[in-house]
């Protein structure tokens, strides 16, 4: 842990050294010899009476041992670990002693990597200088291995992060599986801090190995572990914040946003333990899913429901003063100044036509010691507008982004106090606005216009009770919906954007960008949904900082500080720059996963990148904002839509912030109309835009049929599984009634018994299969344990269960996010019932192609596996009888809904369509003339339709689409609305949807 005394105090951990004698000469013997290859890496436990058992990485005694588990683990995957990686650029030699790894302390021994830094150097110079390609590949694939073994070994041999719930204890000897579990074994910390100890280790030499593969341009798929997965969470920094009383949801934010970094974390918690431990009363109710105190939250609050629909206190934000000020005046702006310049904005002015407010003060030479204060009078109004056509700003002003709830807001009134006003006029100064207009500290701030703003719940509550006519005005709706169309282009238009968190201006910046920025990523700032789309769209992000000089405030500019991390360590001890460097990368893509970092560079060099970009944007978008939360869950999609530059108007996400009275009985329901009409704008504005990883994401998905590979929300706390698909490039997506068209390989299962291929009566929950007739390949899929109580899953399971006892077969298919998947990791997959195949010819290669329509049952994890040693049958219709395996190609056509009931999915396929009277419809121009009619009854029978489907699909199902499709519902007039072409009727020139084919 020495190696990273920049980031924290690591002098307080000590991780003892628990080896003895006969186990201190085994690792000498091991870090001395003259070459050590993978297998004896590997080797390692089994060549000391352990072993590793093959499905779920445990270790366990093997015989007698001089090694109890604790020291086994220590011996191999600290001092083994960087004998085998760690070595001279011939290979021959560890660079790291055990002296140089051990430090004492008093009378005791301790673990100690302070000269790690320094002999990284000289591995990465070694590495570099490796003439020898073979040889080269050779050392980093097998550090490569190393390290996805000692990470797998690591996370199964601690409780924290077993998998399986094995209670094997760490400290016992050999056999003594009877052993306190892991709360109450006396050897507690002992074990927590060789856990934090093993991840930081690991982490940081995979951090060093990716940096060497960085500066060689190295890549070699399939040989090198494809993500950037941390080793933690590390349980004893866990059981610091625990006992520092931090709230258990920032806690779970923390985790999710840091991608379980064991090294983010021990940062976090170094540097907010101050902060956090001052409120251990507020956060004692808190739970991993909800914060329960806010800060500066009124008691005997209105309640308002959470993403569950169940009800909780709402926030009601009162202004706090800033430091120390205990008593000053609230201010504000004239608010019929701030109506007048948003009424006289129209549709095509209010991209520029919008308040601009400005903070009037005085020099008051009243100040301690004679000192010259400026005093806040009061905040003006005006216009800003483009000029000259060629977009020149005038004047300047800058946007402040913070957070709510810790004091900035203002519930009842649209003012906050002069100390806060004075503080912004500070950071003002800092950032010399003034010298680019030549006038004093312009600013517009979402505080200011609270009443017009999106955030303020006094607005929500008086348009929703009445109490106020002002307030329930059409006027008054109309300004605040503009007021929130502005927040794109106020933020776009602005000269920078400074970030005020209470947190941070209370702290000073770090020496170095690197500390700098980890107090930024780990700040309550980044955790709220509203300041993600702030920051994207500002062109400049400046962070208010505590000034060590002795002033109010210093700015630190985000994108300077990300660029000074680039060159960190290239100015300092050039023995460490490796590691120092390895550090900044990680840092920075943490950074990066959690601002949108790569886009907005993207659009701060030229537009929005979503127009280039599409699905990638989108993908970025739900990677910054899973681990988010706002107070009103309603304002998720008019955030989104925000941020992605959408046009809302006229949709059910425009009235966010008026809630209907049906939506208030049932709040699920108006999120979820909200969601889709989000995603319709998505597919009408960006066509093909829809990522289609997004099928396999964990958590609930709507329940509105064609809707059903959505999420129900992005703030779901949840992480993707590998292989990462949502940031995967593929073919562009369609967005149909029956769900999302996506191209993705996969397996159709034949011939199982069903209950097999759900799963359904198996104690290992898993199918496994063939896919080839000499039975040479095969696959297993496996349930994911923590999807098990998924409302959906049971739903559906229930659903074809039933449908047995009815004799009604099911289809399963496994869609896959890549082809062939390897034995590990296991990679996601997604369980389907196929309930119907359809044609779709493609012009001009006259190719016609299969496309499965199919609804979700599960999220499964699958991996290749070696055949089996018993005899395979083949299934001939019996109980418990296995599934075949059919290999799909790569851009098989899958259209993905979710889980509807028989009756449900029956009525989207055969719509209940009055028959017309086909001579007087023919003769009025109401039906197409009977040579189409004919192709429509061939139609039929080519999807497997019997005669009288044919007939009906001819006759009875013909309607004429005259008008564009409402919101929220697919551009289709039918299942399956593939266009085919045109072609021009003489007799009639209207356009005709018959069972989606779309004809003239």
């Amino acid at each position: 842990m020495d190696h990273l005394h920049s980031y924290g105090p690591v002098d307080e951990i000590r991780v003892p050294c628990v080896l003895k004698r006969v186990q201190q000469n085994v690792v000498e013997n091991f870090l001395q010899k003259a070459e050590i290859c993978f297998k004896d890496f590997e080797d390692f436990p089994q060549s000391n009476s352990w072993k590793r058992r093959e499905e779920d990485d445990v270790l366990e005694p093997d015989g007698g041992s001089n090694f109890r588990k604790l020291e086994i683990l220590q011996a191999w995957l600290f001092f083994g670990l960087i004998a085998f990686i760690v070595r001279a650029e011939d290979a021959e030699n560890a660079l790291l002693s055990f002296e140089d790894l051990v430090t004492r302390h008093q009378s005791s021994r301790f673990l100690t990597t302070q000269k790690l830094p320094e002999k990284l150097q000289k591995w990465h110079d070694g590495i570099k200088n490796t003439h020898d390609k073979a040889k080269l590949h050779e050392r980093l694939i097998d550090a490569d291995r190393a390290l996805e073994i000692a990470r797998k070994v690591v996370r199964a041999n601690f409780k924290e992060h077993s998998k399986f719930e094995t209670k094997i204890s760490l400290s016992g000897y050999e056999g003594n599986h009877d052993a306190p579990e892991y709360e109450s074994n006396p050897d507690r910390d002992s074990e927590q801090l060789l856990e934090l100890c093993l991840m930081v280790l690991g982490e940081t030499l995979s951090a060093a190995k990716i940096h060497i593969m960085n500066d060689l341009g190295l890549r070699i798929n399939g040989w090198f572990m494809d993500d950037d997965e941390g080793w933690g969470p590390p349980s004893y920094i866990l059981t610091k914040m625990r006992s520092s009383n931090w709230c258990l949801r920032a806690q779970t934010v923390l985790r999710g946003q840091l991608g379980a970094s064991s090294i983010l974390l021990f940062a976090a918690w170094a540097n907010h333990n101050e902060g956090y431990s001052n409120e251990k009363k507020q956060h004692a109710n808190c739970t991993v899913s909800q914060c329960i105190y806010v800060q500066g939250q009124e008691e005997g609050q209105v309640s308002s429901s959470d993403e569950n629909g169940s009800k909780r206190a709402e926030a009601t934000y009162p202004p706090q003063h800033h430091g120390d000020c205990q008593q000053c005046e609230l201010l504000g702006p004239k608010m019929s100044d701030v109506n007048s310049i948003l009424d006289c904005a129209d549709m095509t002015t209010e991209a520029h036509d919008f308040p601009l407010f400005r903070i009037v003060y005085e020099e008051d030479t009243s100040g301690k010691n004679g000192t010259t204060e400026s005093r806040v009078r009061g905040i003006t109004v005006e216009k800003w507008d483009r000029q000259d056509g060629r977009s020149l700003r005038r004047p300047s002003f800058a946007t402040i982004s913070h957070v709510w709830s810790q004091g900035m807001g203002n519930w009842k009134a649209n003012s906050l106090q002069a100390c806060q006003l004075k503080f912004i006029q500070k950071a003002l100064e800092k950032a010399k606005i003034e010298e680019l207009d030549g006038r004093k500290h312009d600013f517009i701030s979402k505080l200011v216009k609270a009443a017009l703003d999106k955030k303020c719940p006094a607005s929500y509550r008086l348009i929703e009770e009445g109490a106020d006519p002002e307030y329930s005005s059409s006027n008054f709706i109309e300004r605040k919906n503009r007021a929130i169309r502005q927040i794109y282009h106020v933020f776009n238009s602005a000269t920078c954007s400074i970030v005020i968190d209470k947190e941070l201006c209370k702290d000073y910046a770090g020496k170095k960008p690197s500390q700098t920025l980890i107090k930024v990523l780990t700040s309550p700032w980044m955790r709220r949904l509203w300041t993600l789309q702030e920051a994207f769209l500002s062109r400049r992000l400046w962070v208010a900082f505590k000034d060590s000089g002795g002033g109010t405030v210093i700015l630190e500019d985000v994108d300077k500080q990300i660029a000074w991390l680039e060159l960190e360590g290239t100015s300092e001890d050039v023995n460490s720059a490796a590691f120092q460097q390895s550090m900044a990368e990680l840092i920075k893509r943490k950074l990066y996963y959690n601002l949108m970092g790569k886009d907005r560079e993207i659009r701060n060099r030229k537009d929005h990148p979503i127009q280039t970009r599409g699905s990638m944007v989108i993908a970025s978008a739900w990677h910054s904002t899973r681990w988010r939360i706002t107070s009103r869950f309603e304002d998720e999609t008019l955030a989104l839509s925000t941020l992605l530059n959408l046009d809302y108007r006229g949709s059910s996400i425009e009235r966010a912030t008026k809630i209907p009275a049906r939506e208030k009985a049932d709040p699920r329901l108006g999120r979820e109309q909200k969601m889709q009409d989000f995603w319709t704008l998505i597919h009408r504005t960006y066509e093909g835009s829809i990522p289609a990883g997004l099928i396999f994401l964990p958590g609930e998905r709507l329940s509105k049929a064609g809707f059903g590979w959505a999420p129900r929300t992005w703030m779901s706390g949840k992480d993707e599984d590998h292989p990462y698909p949502l940031t995967m490039v593929g073919k562009p997506t369609e967005l149909h009634q029956e769900g999302l068209l996506v191209h993705y390989p996969g397996f159709l299962l034949h011939s199982g018994d069903p209950r097999v291929v759900l799963a359904a009566n198996h104690t290992e929950r898993k199918v496994e299969f063939p896919v080839d007739r000499h039975l040479a390949e095969w696959y297993r899929a496996t349930v994911i344990e923590k999807d098990e109580e998924d409302r959906e899953t049971q739903a559906a399971q229930e659903n074809i269960l039933r449908s047995l006892n009815l004799n009604k077969a099911p289809d399963f298919g496994i869609i896959l996010s890549r082809p062939k998947p390897s034995e590990w990791p296991p990679e996601i997959g997604l369980l389907v019932e196929v309930y119907r195949e359809i044609w779709r010819r493609k012009e001009p290669e006259r190719v016609n192609k299969k496309i499965y329509c199919c609804q979700i049952i599960r999220r499964m994890q699958v991996s290749r596996i070696a055949p089996p040693s018993t005899h395979f049958s083949l299934p001939s219709g019996n109980l418990h009888d296995a599934p075949i395996g059919e290999l799909m190609p790569e851009d098989s056509m899958w259209c993905v809904d979710g889980y509807q009931d028989i009756k449900t999915r029956e009525q989207l396929l055969r719509p209940n369509m009055p028959k017309p009277r086909v001579k007087e419809d023919v003769v009025k121009g109401k039906l197409p003339p009977q040579n189409l009619i004919d192709a429509m009854t061939n139609l039929g029978k080519s999807q497997n339709l019997t005669v009288d489907e044919s007939e009906n699909l001819a006759n009875g199902s013909v309607t004429a689409q005259r008008e564009a499709t409402p919101l929220g519902q697919p551009d289709t007039a039918g299942p399956m609305a593939y266009k085919q072409g045109h072609q021009q009727d003489k007799l009639d020139k209207k356009k005709w949807s018959i069972f989606g084919f779309q004809v003239g």
